[in-house]
């Protein structure tokens, strides 16, 4: 377990890294992040290689960084800033991203290294939002994001084409 930058009060955003050791059961400080210090970063696992993406120190970033055997290495930059996201594994080969202060979806095909373009949801400030792959009985692969009333299930057709359904909150009479 590896966990890096945040917010670190009274300084601000950190660039530390600790990594849980399990044989003493505690935190030991590593590598810091190679760039600058940035809270609402996102990770997810790929190919057995930490991923993580975006993040803010001020700016939204577009960079990726990928951590493996306690080293970070530069990983393609996305196509668009990214900061408190979404970010999903797909499968062994995609990873799926969304929401943050701007509304484009993209995947990243990770064996090419390329980023796929997906139609982008119509909310323009979804921060912090959560998301998980769903099991579909059919074998399609679906996504749902959620946060509040800002809730879509992304259906990924072929990985080359997202829909998405909205799905509405239950009002509940008091």
């Amino acid at each position: 377990i590896l966990a890096c930058g945040g917010y670190a009060p009274p300084d601000g955003s950190t660039d530390k890294c600790f990594e849980l050791d399990k044989n003493l059961s505690s935190w030991v400080e590593t590598q810091p992040l190679p760039d600058s210090p940035k809270g609402g970063m996102r990770s997810s696992i790929i190919d057995g290689k930490l991923l993580i993406s975006g993040g803010s120190y001020g700016p939204y970033t577009t960079s990726t960084l990928v951590y493996e055997n306690g080293i970070f290495s530069q990983g393609p930059n996305m196509p668009g800033e990214k900061g408190y996201h979404c970010q999903v594994t797909v499968n062994s080969t995609h990873v799926f991203f969304s929401g943050g202060p701007f509304n484009a979806t993209f995947m990243l095909d990770w064996p090419k290294r390329e980023w796929i373009m997906l139609e982008d949801i119509p909310e323009t400030l979804m921060l912090r939002p959560a998301c998980g792959l769903l099991n579909n009985p059919n074998g399609d692969v679906e996504i749902l994001t959620a946060l509040g009333r800002f809730s879509y299930i992304f259906s990924l057709n072929n990985l080359s084409s997202v829909s998405y359904t909205h799905l509405r909150a239950h009002e509940t009479e008091a």
